[in-house]
């Protein structure tokens, strides 16, 4: 099972930050593997909202569906995975963590992911996958703060 963990100060209200990135559907705006993200139970944010991502990671194309399973307004939320659509994943959990930081906000993202095919889908994930997640997962961040930070949502 991969690890990831990645964090950043973002200058900007805690309140707005955690709007955006907690909502699943702006995902495609600042994640670089996602190209969809769509809710699709619920009309709100909160305990419950499902959403559906279809992302390209190398020559890996996914789709799943996750589950808020934890959601507290401007302090983080933890996904789980309802079912793989296409690809490899097994298992999957993602939790967001916000704080107030000296004005700014201290975002904290940790990601948890098995990919299926057994031995090779470890061996791959070792060699390939989670490195690219991770930088995914970096340059994600980055571009959040770059978005947030120039009030452009």
């Amino acid at each position: 099972m991969a690890r990831l963990r990645v964090s950043t100060l973002i200058k900007a209200p805690l309140d707005r930050v955690f709007r955006f990135l907690a909502d699943g559907e702006n995902a495609p705006r600042w994640h670089p593997s996602i190209v969809e993200a769509r809710r699709i139970e619920g009309t709100q944010l909160g305990v419950g909202s499902t959403v559906r991502y279809r992302a390209r990671i190398g020559p890996l194309d996914l789709v799943w569906v996750t589950r808020a399973e934890h959601f507290e307004w401007n302090r983080g939320f933890h996904d789980t995975l309802v079912r793989v659509e296409k690809g490899p994943l097994k298992t999957y959990e993602l939790s967001g963590t916000f704080a107030e930081e000296n004005g700014a906000t201290r975002v904290t993202m940790e990601l948890s992911y098995t990919l299926g095919w057994g031995p090779l889908g470890s061996l791959l994930d070792a060699l390939v996958v989670s490195r690219r997640v991770k930088r995914h997962m970096e340059e994600g961040l980055r571009r959040a703060k770059e978005l947030l930070e120039a009030g452009r949502v």
